[in-house]
């Protein structure tokens, strides 16, 4: 998959609040071995039977891995606006697709804003049990 973000234009400006925050873009791009948090209200027990959606937004951290080690996966390709991550606390599944993959970055009131360093994308063959997950930059 290449170019798969799409942006809205809204009716009226958004109201920020302390739920409501803008999403900052990366000032420098993310590499391998860098963590991202990602979040989304996808599939928590995927099995070819179940559709079992979250009804809280859960969260995973993932670590990215090279070009090379995504290669290796199987069924993965990636496209040049893409990046490729293991998981080190949970993975992304089905339904979370457009989720945000991103790294805290405090502000100077010492509150923290994110940086959206990729959106969920694709997954391994293998689904949520295990793999990589890919990632649009």
């Amino acid at each position: 998959m290449a170019n798969n973000i799409a942006l809205i234009p809204l009716a009226a400006p958004v109201e920020y609040s302390s739920l409501v925050l803008p999403a900052c873009l990366p000032e420098v791009d993310v590499g391998p071995g860098e963590n991202l948090e990602v979040v989304g209200w996808g599939v928590t027990d995927f099995s070819f039977n179940s559709n079992n959606l979250s009804t809280i937004l859960k969260k995973a951290l993932v670590t990215i891995i090279s070009d090379a080690d995504c290669f290796a996966s199987p069924g993965f390709r990636l496209a040049s606006d893409t990046f490729c991550a293991e998981s080190v606390s949970g993975l992304p599944c089905s339904s979370d697709n457009g989720g945000f993959a991103g790294k805290a970055i405090p502000d100077d009131d010492g509150n923290d804003r994110y940086s959206v360093n990729g959106l969920v994308s694709h997954f391994s063959p293998l689904r949520c049990a295990s793999g990589d997950t890919g990632f649009t930059r």
